[in-house]
């Protein structure tokens, strides 16, 4: 684990002077301004009031939802200029998005299943008897982060969206593959012992 953190601690630095030296000031300034102003008060100046627009004024508009395909790239490849009455809606944070496909309640079960997902795979990540406990921190760690990016923009929208829900279903069926395999050798075995 030493050496873990130690990579990780050179990546990010390196990677920080390498993005230094291509964007310049303005990159420095960016994180400059993370370090005087505050964290949630940056959140706050550059995507926290998408989310405070979505939660206090879209709920009232929208509160079954918009239609599917009123925004991102559906409306993007499919639009429709001469529709006045429903036109293309632009959802910068993911909440904005769940709330323009399902409305209200995709507040409540969409979350609910990414919870869902990630306590499968926590659940198995901490079973220290298990074979896939490696596999399933691995997915863990990728869920955590996917989840954590619905605040900066629509992931679940997008490619990276699946790949949440593919990384949770493939560790899913290694978790079902060796639990059919474990019960097919004690199945086998006890056959075996009723024959002698």
């Amino acid at each position: 684990s030493g050496w873990i953190a130690a990579s990780a601690v050179a990546l990010v630095a390196g990677s920080f002077i390498w993005a230094g030296s291509v964007g310049g000031e303005v990159l420095e300034e960016r994180y400059r301004g993370i370090v005087d102003s505050g964290l949630l008060r940056t959140y706050q100046e550059n995507r926290g009031f998408f989310l405070e627009h979505t939660v206090r004024e879209l709920p009232f508009q929208y509160p079954f939802g918009a239609g599917l395909g009123r925004g991102g790239m559906m409306s993007a490849y499919f639009a429709e200029p001469e529709n006045w009455r429903h036109p293309a809606l632009y959802a910068e944070i993911q909440m904005t998005g769940w709330l323009y496909d399902g409305g209200v309640l995709m507040w409540v079960f969409y979350p609910i299943a990414l919870g869902l997902a990630m306590r499968f795979s926590y659940r198995l990540a901490i079973a220290r008897a298990d074979e896939l406990n490696e596999a399933a921190m691995a997915v863990f760690a990728i869920q955590l982060l996917l989840v954590g990016l619905c605040f900066t923009g629509p992931v679940f929208n997008t490619q990276v969206g699946m790949m949440f829900w593919l990384a949770t279903a493939m560790l899913y069926g290694a978790m079902r593959t060796r639990v059919l395999e474990t019960l097919e050798e004690e199945n086998e075995a006890e056959l075996m012992e009723a024959d002698a």
